[in-house]
């Protein structure tokens, strides 16, 4: 087991289990904080054991969070041999494939088995020859429509895994017998962006985690059974869908990346490569629902037109 990198705080340090999903994310919400992280790549011999034995010393560990999939055994399993309150282990179901209905994803964190809901986003499809690609995703508003039923399903499934502290996302699909679980983890949602999901939602996952666990009664009191106001349209195009045979994209080319990033709705195009091989993202808001769906067009034009260089 081996320590990836550490970023030094005063005394007390939050354990990262395979974190490169989330990038610097967590590491900033916690140096908020004046907490460093230590990340932690499951896959080596030793376990949870190892782990523990190689954090660094005079540092107190505070809470292990697993940053993918891959990490939820031994982050339950270091949880549990430090003491710590966070991760239950492994979750299953961990993902399956439903098919007919309207798929959802709800974020939240917790404090002691009581939640936060930072995000509801219904995810859109694109049909490319047999297959479909996520397309994008748009913010609902918690209290209407389907709000209210996809806060109490998610719920009761953090309860039934035993996610009691931390971040928790569920994926939904909502069918015509009802809602099916098609996935949840004790982790951050796959788009949650400080900053921008500031705008949208007055608060973002990574950094009301960081206050779950470095401030219980502040988070307890001011966000706890509580969810997020919906502040303005908000869609985050996976611009990848639109490429070439809708799958994953190479490099951007550099002016497309320009005219996607200079729309009036872009907040910001992250164009990185993802762990999950997909291509680029652009994270849109507007007070206009209509300017949203422009830009997406245009996107979608863009990256049609000129694609990206494989």
């Amino acid at each position: 087991m081996t320590i990836a990198s550490l970023t030094r705080g005063d005394t007390y340090v939050a354990v990262l289990v395979d974190a490169e999903p989330v990038g610097n994310m967590l590491p900033r919400a916690f140096a908020k904080w004046g907490v460093g992280t230590v990340h932690v790549r499951s896959g080596a011999p030793g376990g949870a054991e190892e782990a523990a034995a190689a954090l660094p010393p005079r540092h107190t560990p505070l809470c292990v969070i697993a940053c993918a999939g891959s990490g939820d055994p031994l982050a339950g399993a270091l949880a549990r041999r430090l003491g710590l309150p966070g991760h239950p282990g492994a979750a299953p179901p961990a993902r399956r494939r439903v098919a007919g209905g309207e798929e959802y994803t709800v974020d939240t964190v917790s404090r002691d088995g009581r939640r936060h809901v930072t995000a509801i986003r219904r995810r859109h499809a694109r049909r490319h020859g047999l297959h479909s690609v996520h397309a994008h995703t748009t913010l609902i508003d918690p209290r209407h429509g389907p709000g209210p039923l996809l806060i109490a399903y998610a719920d009761e499934i953090l309860t039934a895994l035993g996610v009691e502290h931390g971040p928790g996302h569920v994926r939904v699909v909502l069918t015509p017998a009802g809602p099916v679980l098609a996935e949840a983890a004790p982790r951050l949602g796959d788009h949650v962006l400080p900053g921008y999901d500031d705008v949208c939602l007055g608060a973002n996952q990574a950094d009301l985690t960081a206050l779950s666990y470095l401030a219980p009664q502040e988070f307890t009191s001011r966000w706890a059974g509580r969810t997020y106001t919906k502040l303005c349209e908000a869609l985050v195009v996976d611009a990848a869908a639109d490429a070439p045979g809708g799958g994953p994209a190479g490099a951007l080319d550099p002016a497309v990346a320009g005219e996607i990033a200079a729309l009036p709705s872009v907040y910001h195009l992250d164009t990185r490569p993802r762990p999950d091989g997909g291509g680029p993202v652009a994270y849109t808001l507007h007070a206009s629902r209509l300017q949203l769906q422009r830009d997406r067009r245009r996107i979608r034009r863009l990256m049609a037109g000129a694609g990206a260089q494989r």
